[in-house]
């Protein structure tokens, strides 16, 4: 059985392939089930990739069939990485949801709506990042 230091160097790193799985399929235009299809990539249950997002540690068995259905090196899994810092603590499920939301409504939109999304995420972020004096 791998440390306990190693299991969170495989959580973010699972996090990333999540991640990187979750762009490609909004941009290939898929909205729902991405969390299903996630673990179904995996094999293993939806059930269990939630409790892997939650913490549940990835022993060496399941950590060397993700490396393999995900066409990553035997060890991937195991190694640290800088973009795994920069993943949160938890996947929050609401994001592809919303980033789903957001490519739905941008396919649907005109050059208008989309001058209209992009003016409402600016001011947003101009909102969320105000320097303080």
């Amino acid at each position: 059985m791998p440390s306990d230091a190693l299991f969170p160097v495989r959580k973010g790193n699972a996090l990333i392939l999540y991640r990187e799985f979750i762009d490609k399929e909004v941009a290939a235009g898929a909205t729902y089930g991405l969390e299903k299809r996630f673990s179904e990539l995996l094999g293993i249950h939806a059930s269990l990739w939630s409790q892997l997002k939650k913490g549940r540690p990835i022993k060496d068995a399941l950590a060397r069939q993700i490396e393999h259905r995900t066409g990553r090196p035997q060890g991937w899994l195991d190694e640290e990485r800088a973009e795994a810092l920069l993943q949160d603590a938890t996947v929050d499920p609401s994001w592809e949801r919303v980033v789903a939301m957001l490519k739905e409504e941008w396919d649907a939109s005109n050059s208008r709506g989309k001058r209209e999304i992009r003016t409402f995420l600016v001011e947003r972020r101009k909102q969320r990042v105000r320097p303080t004096k």
